[in-house]
Formats: C-alpha cells, sequence, structure tokens
C-alpha cells in the first residue's frame, strides 16, 4: 500500500487504522511498526486496546502535516447524523475494535471513551465518540446560550371582565 495525500484520498480514510496499515504513511515495514510500537517510538501516537494496536488518523495526519482540518469536518459531518447516544457495538466498529474486546475495555474501565451504563445496556454519547476520535465537535456547533430559545416574559394572567354571551356568573 502506498498511500497518497490527495484531499480526495485523505478524506476516504477511516477513522481509525491498525498498526500494519499505518506503517506504509511513514515508510516503514509492518515487523519494524510493531517493534517500535513496543517500545513506544513510533512516530505517532497508538492506542492499545487488548491485544490490538490502533492508530487514529487524525494522529497520522498531525504527525505527517496534512490537512486534517478538511478530513475532520467530513467525517465529522457524516457522524453528526448518529443519534445523540448509541450503543457499545455500534461504538465499538468506530475504533474497529470487535464487540467481545468492547465489552472486555469497559469491564475494566479501559474503552476509548466514557460509556454509560443503565441497567444491562451500555450506552456511548456521540460528542463523547467524536472527541475520542479526534474530531473535536465542540468547534463546530454554537454555544449553549446561542442554541436555546429565550423564554417568553412572564404575562399576567386577568380574569376576564366580561363573561360571554349566554353564560351566567355563579
Amino acid at each position: 500500500m502506498n498511500p497518497t495525500a490527495s484531499p480526495d484520498s485523505l478524506r476516504r480514510l477511516p477513522l481509525v487504522h491498525d498498526l500494519p496499515s499505518t506503517a506504509p504513511f511513514f515508510g516503514i515495514g509492518r515487523t519494524l511498526a510493531y517493534e517500535l510500537a513496543q517500545a513506544g517510538e513510533f512516530p505517532c501516537p497508538i492506542r492499545r486496546y487488548g491485544r490490538l494496536y490502533r492508530v487514529r488518523t487524525a494522529d497520522i495526519l498531525d504527525t505527517l502535516g496534512l490537512d486534517r482540518p478538511a478530513w475532520a469536518a467530513w467525517h465529522t459531518a457524516r457522524l453528526q447524523r448518529l443519534p445523540p447516544v448509541v450503543d457499545l457495538p455500534s461504538a465499538a466498529k468506530l475504533f474497529t475494535i470487535g464487540r467481545t474486546l468492547a465489552y472486555d475495555l469497559v469491564r475494566t474501565d479501559e474503552f476509548p471513551c466514557p460509556v454509560r451504563r443503565y441497567g444491562r445496556l451500555y450506552r456511548v454519547r456521540t460528542i463523547d465518540l467524536l472527541d475520542a476520535l479526534g474530531l473535536n465537535a465542540a468547534t463546530e456547533t454554537p454555544p449553549p446560550s446561542q442554541n436555546r430559545r429565550q423564554p417568553a416574559p412572564p404575562t399576567e394572567i386577568r380574569p376576564p371582565d366580561r363573561l360571554p354571551p349566554g353564560r351566567a356568573r355563579r
């Protein structure tokens, strides 16, 4: 794989890469990539989930000095279509983590973003997903004070001066 850096090819990059698919970006092979990762000397930040090594595309683009804002804007717009809260297996797919490993990481409190538990259900907020993937959604949305409607000023409620025709006062 010889990755190119055209704007269209950058847009198609997944959110998270495994180590063998990240190595060609830096011109190194698979074996050397694992050796550098184990020594903590890989050229960009690596996250380890169980036995898996994962690298965020945002970190690759930052390390290489490529156009991260365009990539982030495209993926943020795509992920904004998600509901406000997603289930754990759906969140794990974004990190290219399997379902079983995701539940194991939650039990050991090592999942890449905060997870909320409601009875037997595990849920992840989309905002937390965007932050963990390097797509800060806070810069895309207006502040809460501008986003909310202002309440109407209280009005005084007075009894009617006259009753409608045909109604008698009791």
